[in-house]
């Protein structure tokens, strides 16, 4: 098995997003525009909620925008089933940008099906996590010994990491088999199939796509926020957290708009051009 060239894919996922940007923008301003309307007006909704709780001691009130929230949730991955998928077939050469930029077909449903799938997959052992933490825990968490301590961050660690290894392994492969001629049925099944081996290296291309984008947008993002007056200084607890959260939300959407084509340009080409390099060794029949 030749290990996935990173270099390689990384660079071909730059070339391809800053030469196709004016046609990826094409694709997904519109789904994008709706999931960050959506989303502003959903997580103003959640924070002020989350806000009310914390001041009156009791979550009895938070449900309805909790609720909210997780429909919102997934909405956004139905929209951006539309825009991976958009892009892949760009990347892939089977689509050109046109004057409709939404298209809901069948490889859009199986994206979403597939991230759909792998969301119940992980809710489920995740919720009984918690629950068990929460059965465990002292009404008191201060009142936890240093050990305790110690093994409840462990455990978490442990959890997180193998959440990114599941991810990593089932997610970024799809858009690319999803815009592409993979068989209908087992889609989740293939991507962890062709993965096999190829985590770290996986790992590194998102790295290496990933986090220049998110560096560069918080070096802007900070700058908006001290021009425009909306930094202030770190909030003292938890309720000015939020507060400021809620302060920066518009700011922070918009940048999550601008951001966009870049991510998703990188994350989407990525997939395709690293099943282009894994049928080169044979490994897809």
């Amino acid at each position: 098995m030749r290990p996935l060239p990173v270099l390689g894919i990384v660079r071909d996922a730059y070339s391809f997003t800053f030469a196709h940007l004016g046609a990826i923008i094409a694709v997904i301003w519109l789904p994008m525009a709706v999931d960050i309307i959506l989303g502003f007006f959903v997580e103003q909704r959640f924070f002020a909620a989350a806000q009310l709780a914390y001041a009156a001691h009791s979550t009895a009130n938070e449900g309805g925008a909790l609720l909210l929230f997780l429909l919102y949730a997934i909405a956004k991955m139905l929209l951006y089933a539309v825009m991976m998928v958009a892009v892949a077939q760009l990347a892939l050469g089977t689509r050109q940008p046109s004057p409709m930029p939404v298209r809901f077909g069948r490889p859009e449903w199986r994206l979403f099906r597939a991230w759909f799938g792998l969301a119940l997959f992980l809710l489920v052992p995740l919720l009984a996590l918690m629950l068990a933490v929460g059965m465990t825990m002292p009404a008191d968490p201060s009142a936890l010994s240093g050990a305790q301590t110690s093994r409840l961050a462990f455990g978490v660690l442990v959890l997180m990491a193998a959440v990114l290894f599941v991810l990593l392994r089932f997610t970024f492969l799809l858009p690319g088999l999803a815009a592409g001629d993979a068989p209908e049925r087992g889609l989740l099944a293939r991507a962890w199939t062709l993965s096999t081996g190829h985590f770290w290296r996986i790992f590194a291309v998102i790295v290496l796509c990933a986090v220049p984008v998110y560096f560069c947008g918080a070096i802007l993002e900070g700058v908006a926020e001290v021009a425009t007056g909306v930094s202030q200084a770190p909030a003292s607890d938890f309720a000015g957290t939020l507060m400021r959260t809620r302060e920066t939300l518009p700011l922070s959407k918009g940048f999550q708009f601008l951001m966009a084509p870049f991510l998703i340009g990188l994350a989407a080409s990525a997939s395709v051009f690293a099943l282009r390099e894994l049928s080169r060794t044979d490994i897809i029949t």
